[in-house]
């Protein structure tokens, strides 16, 4: 049998926010956490300050994907 995700997920999150968060560590000012990825994905679809957010998460391997409900 498997063992369970014991991996905390991260708080949903605003889009708004989580630019604001990822440009406030960009500025040195914060260390940067991780995001649900239903959080950060749709940010791709957004505007330029959207996409450089997300982009950054990706890159920095930031974001939470939740186990899929079958355990795979």
């Amino acid at each position: 049998m498997s063992q369970p995700d014991r991996r905390v997920r991260p708080p949903r999150l605003p889009g708004a926010l989580i630019v604001q968060l990822v440009e406030a560590h960009q500025r040195g000012a914060l260390h940067l956490p991780i995001f649900h990825a239903e959080d950060v994905l749709p940010l791709l679809d957004g505007h330029d300050r959207e996409i450089a957010a997300a982009a950054v998460l990706l890159e920095a391997n930031r974001v939470f994907y939740p186990a899929a409900p079958d355990g795979s």
